[in-house]
């Protein structure tokens, strides 16, 4: 862990799916970004599957970085692991089928 908790917030950018998806890579590579701020984006169901994404690679980061934590019996502090811990999309027309994409992470 870093120790550095970014936010990175574009709310009412109006930046759409196609922006999204080309920020999307960058976005999932860093590990100092705790906060993402995507309200009144224009984002659809199609930017919901790669926040499922986000958050399923989150996951797996955070119990590999407890996991360590862990090792001679050291017991994990799970603040100080890195990664997103909020999303806001308000404002968005994700619909039902976006809210599933990411219910299902």
């Amino acid at each position: 862990s870093s120790g550095i908790n970014a936010e990175y917030g574009v709310s009412g950018s109006l930046v759409g799916d196609k922006s999204f998806k080309d920020l999307f890579p960058t976005i999932r590579k860093s590990l100092s970004i705790s906060t993402l701020d995507f309200s009144n984006c224009k984002l659809t169901s199609t930017s919901c599957s790669l926040v499922g994404s986000l958050l399923r690679s989150q996951i797996l980061e955070r119990h590999s970085e407890t996991w360590k934590h862990t090792l001679r019996y050291n017991n994990p502090d799970t603040n100080a692991v890195s990664g997103v811990r909020r999303i806001t999309l308000n404002c968005n027309p994700i619909g039902d089928e976006g809210c599933e994409e990411i219910s299902a992470s």
